[in-house]
């Protein structure tokens, strides 16, 4: 499943837009860790094709940022999102399975929401979250300052899985996809169209 990021202006509000950002396989991604914790990337097993696995050992608190590579600028205090991920139990799951969160990177900075946490899915599940960005709600994971959601910091978003207190377990995830109904920046579209970012435009 190819790496996509689709952007559709709203017929109704020229000013705004929905950004949706959505990967499937797992390629155009940066991993860092926190605690024990391993991510790894297999070619199959997915739902369908590739699929990402997350292992994480409790203690203190273990997981894994996962950050996907594209990049925009954005105006997003207060904008609403749409989240969606599938979702599968692996070996030594149990309990209540892994906490995610959704991250923002800002350079070298890792800003983290907690959404929910995931359960034990015996079968793939898709797993939703609609919500609003505030930059008060997010905690910083990595780096140094604040979190930025005026559109004049380049931002990359993604998600960590993470565990504190359930053992050795591991977790599949898959179709990763967030919708983000905001502002572009000054410039911000005109960047985007330039990089081939933009695949659809209303009319």
């Amino acid at each position: 499943m190819l790496a996509r990021l689709a952007i559709v202006l709203a017929l109704t509000a020229p000013a705004s837009a929905s950004f949706v950002l959505s990967d499937g396989d797992f390629s155009q991604w940066s991993y860092s860790t926190f605690g024990t914790a391993t991510p790894t990337v297999l070619d199959s097993g997915g739902n369908p094709g590739a699929r990402l696995q997350v292992t994480t050992v409790s203690g203190s608190g273990s997981g894994v940022m996962a950050v996907y590579v594209p990049a925009v600028n954005l105006g997003l205090e207060g904008t609403s999102f749409s989240w969606s991920l599938d979702v599968l139990r692996g070996p030594g799951s149990f309990g209540q399975g892994q906490a995610i969160s959704l991250i923002i990177q800002q350079g070298d900075s890792i800003f983290a929401d907690y959404l929910y946490i995931t359960g034990v899915q015996s079968t793939w599940t898709t797993q939703t979250f609609n919500g609003t960005l505030n930059a008060a709600n997010f905690t910083r994971l990595t780096g140094t300052g604040s979190l930025d959601l005026s559109g004049s910091v380049s931002s990359r978003f993604g998600f960590s899985a993470s565990n504190s207190s359930s053992g050795t377990l591991t977790q599949f995830y898959d179709n990763w996809s967030l919708t983000l109904n905001a502002v572009p920046a000054p410039g911000a579209m005109a960047l985007l169209a330039a990089a081939g970012l933009v695949s659809r435009r209303a009319r």
